[in-house]
């Protein structure tokens, strides 16, 4: 059982390092799936339509239908040629969480990712925080929709080179799998 509610605090990161956030996350995402691939082998998990909807296969007398090796409740998902398929949990996780890769290769970090699961521990979304790597100048307007002038955000580029960006990472906590949730802290 992990610590709660501690963490560990780089209080003077590159920015390599906090490109790693998305890039770890990134890679997370694919070991998780292709674990979980392999241990299903007898499912094609690219045939799931995820948008077709979840229904959880139960027994005459009501009791969850199970995986008949590994124990898993086994829920009914519709492929894209509109055919029933039955998967587990985790396969439906682990499809959910392909689709939730962040783009490593924009103007913008993503850090601070919490999956959100439901009580059967079923990933159902992902909570984030995307910061701009370059200063953005945002036009502002008054309550007549007239402009007063414009701001500067600062990026994490410009943040770094002031000092005022740490990761915070967590230890024992908003744990899923073998992801480590890391935060991008600014400091005002």
């Amino acid at each position: 059982m992990g610590i709660c509610c501690s963490f560990t605090t780089n209080s003077s990161p590159t920015i390599d390092e906090i490109k790693a956030i998305e890039t770890g996350w990134n890679s997370f995402v694919d070991t998780y799936f292709s674990t979980v691939d392999a241990k299903y082998s007898d499912t094609n998990l690219s045939t799931i339509n995820l948008e077709m909807g979840v229904t959880w296969l139960r027994n005459t007398d009501g009791s969850a239908q199970k995986h008949e090796s590994t124990g898993e409740p086994l829920i009914r998902m519709i492929t894209y040629d509109e055919s029933a398929i039955s998967i587990t949990r985790e396969e439906l996780s682990a499809l959910r969480l392909k689709s939730l890769k962040v783009d490593i290769k924009d103007d913008f970090i993503c850090s601070d990712m919490g999956i959100v699961t439901n009580s059967n521990r079923v990933v159902m979304g992902l909570t984030s925080a995307s910061l701009n790597l370059l200063d953005q100048v945002r036009d502002v307007f008054n309550e007549d929709n007239v402009k007063t002038g414009t701001i500067t955000e600062k990026g994490i580029n410009t943040l770094l080179s002031e000092n005022k960006v740490h990761i915070k990472t967590h230890i024992g906590h908003w744990v899923y799998g073998d992801h480590i949730k890391k935060d991008i802290v600014v400091i005002a």
